[in-house]
């Protein structure tokens, strides 16, 4: 199982001890878990979903009640008939983890480690935007 897979955010070091990416072995941010435990536990599930959410990904595409709502205003476009009432961010978020839901189907035969760390992911940006509104 290679490390650098699980979105980029951990590495490994000669040891084989977890740390977020773009550490060194001096920084004290080790996650304290291996590779396995960091995409198959509650708790490294977790701290995948917050360094997505709270560095790369923000890093990458801006803050998520900016690319929410752009995400809305285009889904906006293509759904306008069967809309009673316009999208919000927050509805994106929701969106987006029933898609990733959908991927979890035991008939898709892809690895599903990363489907759970984005649900949370999504859920705590959802969450977070909800409480905004």
């Amino acid at each position: 199982m290679d490390v650098n897979k699980v979105h980029g955010m951990l590495r490994l070091d000669k040891n084989g001890n977890v740390y977020p990416a773009g550490t060194d072995d001096t920084e004290p941010e080790k996650t304290g878990f291996d590779t396995h435990e960091a995409k198959t536990t509650r708790s490294g599930i977790l701290f995948l979903a917050k360094q997505c959410v709270c560095k790369d990904r923000n890093a990458q595409y801006g803050e998520p009640e900016d690319v929410f709502n752009e995400i809305a205003d285009h889904w906006n476009i293509y759904l306008h008939r069967v809309l009673e009432c316009p999208l919000t961010a927050a509805d994106v978020a929701v969106m987006m983890i029933l898609l990733k839901v959908a991927r979890l189907h035991p008939d898709i035969g892809v690895d599903k480690s990363d489907t759970w760390v984005d649900i949370a992911g999504y859920a705590a940006c959802g969450g977070e935007l909800d409480d905004r509104s």
